[in-house]
């Protein structure tokens, strides 16, 4: 039904939207379908007639109808007459994250370097990072490498510096990861880097984590290494926890904790039983009481007790008595005669 309903609507709109419209707005009950057919009717009217198209959805639809029947009129407008649809949403102010994003990821599916200059030329910072963001991601997925070289500058040098470098980071690594490794380490020393990095790591990690694993043993620079390290542990925990676990306790003690805290962190949240059972037959040490804590943060958010026990079994005097006390009073709080009973 849906299909014949695309094709009907797509039809129609081609002779009279605006009474295309009407239809699928009376006689469509609120949910997907009449969202998605609306959307449709837009998007093509906006490719004759994008003032027409914008003004009736601005007069006849309102909430999330509206920003998504905008959001399909931007990306229909965007396809017909790029410079224009960026003009005007660059002259409207907008600061909406959807219609930025149709326009500069529309707008980048044919020509990525002229919007990445609309984009980066846009004034107002929030507007400027949305619509920047989502051409990077388009153009990363085509050609990686020359959206990399492109933003080259702004990533060290603008405001958006930090997220253009991960979203490239994560679209290059999903398909080269060691291409994308190797531009990461030629990106200047501090957080967009290092952030970078972490991003790789956990995007490599699902993908081929012995490789992932070697590529961090190459890592120099020590702040870099141990974001890669956080990064590789808490995404490994979640898949493999003890080959994760066997992995870090390797390393020094210096580079492993935050990797550490990350998988126990991941795995009490995908295997509570299994980190449990784990705990219970592993021979106390720092590294257990870790472990202890870590599932314990995970069983007080709906059994409080549980984590209590616990967390009685750290077996650092001082942990134990931080972290049953913090537990009491989070027991407090949401259940003060149950804890004071206890």
């Amino acid at each position: 039904r849906l299909d014949y309903h695309r094709g009907l609507f797509g039809v129609w709109s081609d002779d009279d939207p605006e009474a295309a419209l009407a239809h699928a707005k009376r006689s469509f009950n609120p949910g997907l379908e009449q969202s998605e057919l609306i959307g449709l009717v837009v998007n093509k009217w906006a490719g004759s007639n994008p003032q027409n198209a914008r003004v009736w959805t601005e007069q006849h639809l309102s909430g999330p109808l509206r920003e998504q029947a905008l959001t399909d009129l931007m990306i229909g407008w965007t396809r017909r007459s790029p410079q224009l649809a960026s003009n005007w949403i660059t002259q409207s102010g907008t600061a909406s994250q959807p219609l930025l994003s149709a326009v500069g990821t529309t707008w980048a599916e044919q020509e990525p370097e002229l919007a990445a200059e609309w984009a980066m030329a846009i004034p107002y910072l929030g507007a400027r990072k949305a619509a920047t963001v989502a051409v990077a991601v388009e153009w990363s997925r085509q050609d990686p490498q020359e959206a990399a070289d492109f933003f080259s500058e702004a990533v060290v040098s603008e405001p958006e510096g930090l997220d253009l470098a991960t979203v490239i980071a994560d679209v290059w690594g999903t398909s080269d990861p060691e291409s994308t490794a190797q531009w990461v380490a030629g990106l200047p020393d501090g957080a967009v880097r290092d952030q970078a990095a972490g991003t790789l790591a956990t995007v490599w990690a699902t993908r081929d984590i012995d490789s992932a694993v070697l590529w961090s043993s190459t890592i120099g620079d020590d702040s870099m290494r141990s974001q890669v390290i956080a990064h590789l542990g808490a995404t490994w925990g979640a898949l493999e926890p003890e080959r994760a676990i066997e992995w870090l306790v390797e390393l020094p003690a210096e580079e492993s904790g935050a990797g550490l805290n990350g998988a126990f962190n991941s795995w009490g949240v995908v295997d509570r039983r299994g980190m449990f059972d784990w705990i219970e037959v592993a021979e106390p040490s720092a590294i257990v009481d870790n472990a202890r804590r870590s599932l314990a943060d995970v069983m007080s958010q709906d059994d409080i007790l549980s984590a209590i026990d616990l967390s009685m079994g750290i077996s650092d005097i001082t942990s134990r008595n931080d972290a049953v006390a913090r537990y009491f009073r989070h027991w407090r709080k949401v259940d003060d005669a149950s804890a004071q009973e206890w």
